[in-house]
């Protein structure tokens, strides 16, 4: 399968350091290969991923890989680029998308010992705000999803339901203005109606 040539170097193994601690348990070795790819650098220190997409089966990781990105841009991110970062996060529907976020959100409260206040879990309005000014933040994947918004990192489950007019027209834009961002999308199988997988 293609795979991202690292030429500078990567932020990969203390992204998987971090997981270990903040899962409590290390990642597989195929979430920490893919890691040390979708982080690789170039000669300038710079990310060389822009779009990263994991297609696999259900249960085989894909949300403790996914949330271990969002947690440790939450965490580090901000240090390293002197700013607050801003995280969005959707799926093909509001279950999804509202389960994923309980399960790592309530890992980040744990861990980071955020304030029960920096932490919002109501269905339709899903938030984390760190300390710094860093806040993750979870949406409907409808063609309104990201309109007004500045993101350093999106985060899209089961694209296979998610129009690709949502991603490329809604989406994708919002992180135009953003240094080094990154767009991971993840999925299971879809089929010829899901346009997103035909492109990706």
């Amino acid at each position: 399968f293609p795979v991202t040539i690292v030429v500078g170097g990567s932020m990969g193994d203390d992204i998987c350091d971090f997981a270990e601690w903040f899962w409590d348990k290390p990642l597989l070795p195929y979430q920490q290969h893919l890691l040390r790819r979708i982080f690789s650098l170039d000669r300038e220190g710079r990310l060389s991923v822009r779009r990263a997409y994991l297609s696999m089966a259900r249960q085989n990781g894909k949300s403790y890989l996914a949330g271990t990105v969002i947690a440790y841009w939450l965490h580090r991110m901000s240090q390293l680029r002197g700013e607050p970062q801003f995280i969005l996060s959707v799926a093909h529907n509001q279950q999804a998308a509202h389960e994923f976020f309980l399960k790592v959100a309530g890992q980040i409260e744990r861990k980071f010992g955020l304030d029960a206040k920096a932490v919002k879990m109501g269905f339709q309005h899903e938030e984390v705000a760190m300390p710094d000014g860093s806040k993750w933040i979870v949406q409907a994947a409808s063609m309104n999803a990201g309109h007004s918004l500045s993101c350093d990192l999106i985060y899209a489950d089961e694209i296979f339901g998610i129009k690709a007019e949502v991603l490329d027209g809604g989406l994708a834009p919002t992180q135009r203005a953003r240094r080094d961002p990154l767009f991971l999308m993840t999925s299971t199988a879809g089929d010829s109606s899901s346009k997103a997988l035909l492109v990706s």
